[in-house]
C-alpha cells in the first residue's frame, strides 16, 4: 500500500538522518580526544553563546530564554567551542516535553570563565550522570548519546571542567569552567 511504503520512507529517511548525525558527532569526538594536536587561542564567549541563543529563539519560539552576560569573556579555546556550545545549550530545548526555560549565565572571575546553562526540561538520568562521573563507558554502563561526551572531552582539552547537576525541582544545570584568556598578561609575580 502507498501509505505504508511513504510511512517507511520517511522512518528511513529519519535514521539515515540520526546516522549522519551520530557520525559527525563521532568524528568530532576523534578530533577532540586528539586534543593536543588542535590550536586553542583566546576566543570571546559571549558572543558565541549569544549567536546559539539566537538560533535557539527562531527554531524554538515557545522557548523562554534569559541570559546573565558580561560584555566580554575570552577563554582558552578552538574551532570545537560552537560543538560545545550547540550540545549545551540547543540539546536542553531539543529534549524538552514543553515550552522549555533555559538560563544561561557566563561569570569571570579570576582565572576561570564559567559558563551555566539551566534548563526545566527532563533530568539527564542519573545512571547517564554516573558514567560521566566515572569517566569510562562499560557494556552495562554506558551513555546513550554522544553529545555530552563531547562536551567533556573538547572542554577538558581546554583544560577546563565539566559539571552536571539536577535543578531544584526539575531541569538540570551544566557547568563549564574555561581557562580565561591572558589573564596572566601584565601582571607580575616574584621578589620586586
Amino acid at each position: 500500500d502507498e501509505g505504508e511504503r511513504a510511512r517507511r520512507t520517511e522512518q528511513l529517511g529519519q535514521c539515515v538522518e540520526r546516522l549522519i548525525t551520530t557520525t559527525e558527532k563521532a568524528r568530532r569526538i576523534d578530533v577532540a580526544l586528539g586534543a593536543e594536536r588542535r590550536v586553542q587561542r583566546p576566543v570571546d564567549l559571549v558572543p558565541a553563546v549569544e549567536e546559539r541563543l539566537a538560533a535557539v529563539r527562531r527554531a524554538h519560539p515557545e522557548a523562554t530564554v534569559e541570559t546573565d552576560l558580561p560584555d566580554e569573556a575570552m577563554v582558552q579555546a578552538d574551532w570545537l567551542l560552537g560543538s560545545v556550545l550547540d550540545n549545551v545549550i540547543e540539546n536542553s530545548v531539543v529534549h524538552s516535553t514543553t515550552a522549555p526555560t533555559l538560563s544561561v549565565g557566563v561569570d569571570v572571575d579570576g582565572a576561570a570563565t564559567t559558563l551555566v546553562v539551566a534548563d526545566d526540561c527532563p533530568e539527564i538520568p542519573e545512571s547517564e550522570l554516573n558514567v560521566f562521573a566515572s569517566g569510562n563507558e562499560t557494556q552495562l554502563r554506558h551513555s546513550k548519546g554522544v553529545g555530552l561526551w563531547l562536551v567533556i572531552w573538547v572542554v577538558e582539552g581546554y583544560g577546563g571542567e565539566v559539571s552536571f547537576e539536577t535543578a531544584d525541582g526539575n531541569g538540570n544545570v551544566v557547568t563549564l569552567e574555561f581557562k580565561r584568556a591572558g589573564w596572566l598578561a601584565g601582571r607580575r609575580f616574584g621578589g620586586s
